[in-house]
């Protein structure tokens, strides 16, 4: 269906030609919903994934690996990976977009770079996929220094837009999701560890 909004409303208009209201009428009337009820009710349909993990590995590492972009290749879950556009000023930043091709989840997905805030934060969001169409509400990951340790939390929240199958295939997706999360962050902690050891001392 196709939306069209206006003063805090959603109007539903059949695709290809008539109105028809959010009840099913088909007299050609239009039904009103408030827009925050119509919001609820598609954030309802989101699936949402959180995976947080405490990595051995000092914060400016973990935020370096995890914002090399085109190096995702190295993490076990990505089967390839590039840099499809460049950030500004940093080329890993605000506007860059990465291509990023998953194993588990077996898709392509184009993801730019909204938010970049080293070493505490960076978000992304899909704006391609493949081979399914997918609304990326939010990609978010946090960083917090303890020490010589790093707190990471990652949080995604998406759903799959595929008549009738979607609901289906996004909790599929998410917990397929889960796994990859955790798998790169364990990936990027021993990827952070390694770059430390490089720039110690000799004994």
């Amino acid at each position: 269906m196709a939306h069209s909004r206006f003063k805090g409303t959603v109007w539903l208009r059949k695709a290809g030609g008539g109105r028809r209201g959010s009840t099913g009428r088909a007299d050609g009337r239009v039904d009103v919903i408030p827009q925050a009820s119509y919001t609820r009710r598609r954030m309802a349909e989101m699936e949402r994934v959180v995976v947080e993990k405490t990595l051995n590995a000092p914060i400016d590492r973990v935020f370096a690996v995890l914002t090399d972009h085109e190096n995702y290749k190295r993490f076990r879950d990505v089967a390839d990976s590039e840099l499809v556009k460049h950030g500004h000023p940093d080329k890993n930043g605000v506007g860059a977009v990465r291509r990023i091709h998953g194993v588990s989840l077996r898709a392509v997905l184009d993801e730019e770079i909204p938010v970049f805030e080293p070493p505490t934060r960076f978000e992304y969001r899909v704006v391609r996929s493949r081979p399914f169409p997918l609304e990326h509400r939010l990609g978010l990951v946090e960083l917090t220094a303890l020490g010589d340790q790093t707190r990471v939390r990652w949080e995604s929240v998406f759903r799959i837009k595929v008549p009738l199958l979607g609901s289906l295939l996004g909790k599929q997706a998410a917990k397929t999701a889960t796994k990859s999360f955790r798998r790169v962050l364990e990936d990027a902690e021993r990827l952070a560890q390694s770059v430390v050891a490089e720039h110690m001392p000799a004994a």
